[in-house]
């Protein structure tokens, strides 16, 4: 599970250092949908969660690739992966702000700055006890 503000390099990571495993992409999915992330995402959420259930009834490693700023958020994801026997590694991304607002500019998909700043107000961390793994790195 990929965990970090929009534009800190999320997709970038999955690229460099995922390739092979499939991934889940809430941003995706609501650009398939037509669904804008200001809207509900109910409809985004049922489809990510029914592919997920897809690949880990085939046991088939997989990357849940969205922001997942909060532990509640993180630990309704974990729940459903553990439900299925699987095991969970977070792996949270940073950079410093101007970095991120930056890197968020340059996106097709660039979340509005005081979205982000809502977000950044939310976000907590995710902790040693919430997954089997977790890494941290600051790109």
């Amino acid at each position: 599970m990929l965990s970090g503000l929009p534009g800190v390099g999320k997709d970038t990571y999955l690229h460099q250092n995922l390739t092979g495993l499939p991934a889940i992409s809430l941003d995706d999915i609501r650009e398939e949908l037509g669904v804008s992330p200001e809207k509900s995402q109910a409809q985004v959420i049922a489809v990510a969660k029914q592919r997920a259930i897809e690949l880990l009834r085939k046991q088939q490693p997989f990357v849940w690739n969205a922001t997942n700023l909060t532990t509640m958020i993180r630990k309704k994801q974990v729940s459903l992966f553990s439900a299925y026997g699987a095991t969970t590694r977070v792996i949270y991304l940073e950079t410093d702000w101007e970095e991120q607002l930056r890197r968020n500019a340059e996106r097709t998909r660039a979340v509005p700055q005081a979205v982000i700043r809502h977000m950044l107000d939310r976000l907590v961390p995710p902790l040693p006890s919430e997954a089997q793994d977790i890494e941290w790195h600051c790109v």
